[in-house]
């Protein structure tokens, strides 16, 4: 069985990115009917009381339509006891400790990521986009990025980097959804009026989305890396802003730094408050130059790269040689005999690194596309830190602190 890597906190759950039930779909074992995703509960409550079925982490399955269906067919043709063997009161688990299981969630995970990469390289090159700007009388032309930036730079409204959205259009439909009900988009409180509303959200810094709120998960990429929940720490990224603030020019860009998102190392435990701290230690202690390494490196390529570093250090495994170590201090000390520390291509550059190693490696949060940089919007800091949920040994799953 796999499971992820801790730094710190504990799984979260995933729910359903799918915010409008589609059609209807019958149980894997009998005719009875359930809608998804509102249906989710009564479906797995409905399999475990009825059929005696326990369908582990559903919440979490990428495509739980496709998911069902596939069981439906295959206890068409073999008995769940044949299948999952006999059990002392006739319960079963259905889980990713079944090989068939495990294959079959993977599969609609990186179906549901490919169709999010898709959709996100059709936004950046699409320059047709136009929208009116949701607080002020502009009308926007260019591409999503032009947007975002747009609302960034002119009020302040804190959505992330360009590159690391998806879905964009519904996002900002759900945006102004919300703001036409008078609705904080932070606190999601409900005020009398728009000049209420808008003066509420300027002064007390909610011009952000609320971190605790599932509906947004799906308009942010790093979801898809994951077969988890991604906890979004907007929380403890928080300014220490004055809340009486006079300006919506006011600077935001201190939130990261006020954060307690510690950075580990990738090649020892150390950790660091800083991204840049982080990257001098590994060229100055381990002779691993990061920025050099990978400065002809898309965002994508860097995500595989230090999960497939992550996961060869944590089994004590070179990641240049694949030579085993005893001891932490063999493997530091086996890496120095290196000349260069970058491993070949071919050893990271695979789909499978595309999931992450670790929970909460904000590592990975730091990283940005070198290619693309310069077209982001202007002082746009990430606020999504990763909370990572995907495969590694089951060994794994435990704090490496």
């Amino acid at each position: 069985m796999f499971g992820p890597l801790h730094f710190t906190t504990e799984n979260a759950p995933l729910s359903n990115d799918v915010l409008e039930d589609g059609p209807e779909i019958d149980c894997i074992f009998c005719d009875k009917k359930f809608k998804l995703p509102s249906g989710i509960k009564n479906i797995s409550d409905h399999v475990h009381e009825s059929h005696k079925l326990f369908i582990d982490s559903i919440e979490k399955i990428a495509n739980l339509e496709k998911y069902l269906s596939y069981w439906k067919g295959r206890f068409s043709m073999i008995t769940k006891e044949d299948l999952l063997g006999n059990s002392d009161e006739g319960y079963h688990i259905l889980s990713d400790q079944l090989e068939e299981d495990k294959l079959l969630r993977e599969q609609l995970r990186a179906e549901k990521l490919e169709l999010a990469l898709e959709k996100q390289r059709q936004e950046r090159e699409a320059n047709s986009y136009a929208r009116d700007c949701l607080f002020c009388h502009t009308h926007v032309r260019g591409n999503v990025a032009d947007y975002v930036s747009h609302l960034w730079a002119k009020h302040n409204l804190q959505l992330g980097r360009p590159d690391n959205l998806v879905y964009v259009d519904e996002l900002i439909n759900t945006i102004q959804k919300k703001m036409d009900s008078l609705l904080c988009i932070y606190c999601e409180k409900v005020f009398k009026d728009r000049n209420v509303l808008k003066e509420h959200m300027r002064k007390k810094l909610h011009k952000r989305i609320n971190p605790k709120n599932s509906e947004y998960d799906k308009f942010y990429i790093v979801n898809y890396l994951s077969s988890g929940h991604v906890e979004k720490t907007l929380d403890d990224l928080t300014a220490k802003a004055s809340s009486d603030s006079e300006s919506d020019n006011s600077d935001w860009s201190d939130w990261i730094e006020d954060s307690n998102c510690s950075i580990t190392c990738l090649l020892c435990r150390e950790n660091f408050t800083t991204f840049d701290d982080a990257v001098n230690h590994m060229k100055l202690e381990h002779k691993f130059d990061y920025t050099k390494n990978t400065k002809e490196l898309s965002f994508y390529q860097q995500v595989k790269l230090v999960n497939y570093i992550r996961r060869q250090v944590h089994r004590r495994q070179c990641f240049c040689c694949d030579k085993s170590l005893e001891t932490d201090l063999a493997m530091t000390e086996h890496l120095c005999e290196h000349q260069d520390l970058m491993p070949e291509r071919s050893l990271w550059d695979q789909p499978e690194y595309f999931f992450p190693t670790y929970e909460n490696d904000f590592f990975l949060c730091q990283i940005v596309d070198p290619q693309e940089d310069g077209e982001a919007s202007s002082g746009v800091d990430d606020v999504y830190c990763e909370s990572q949920n995907d495969s590694v040994d089951s060994s794994c799953s435990q704090d490496i602190r």
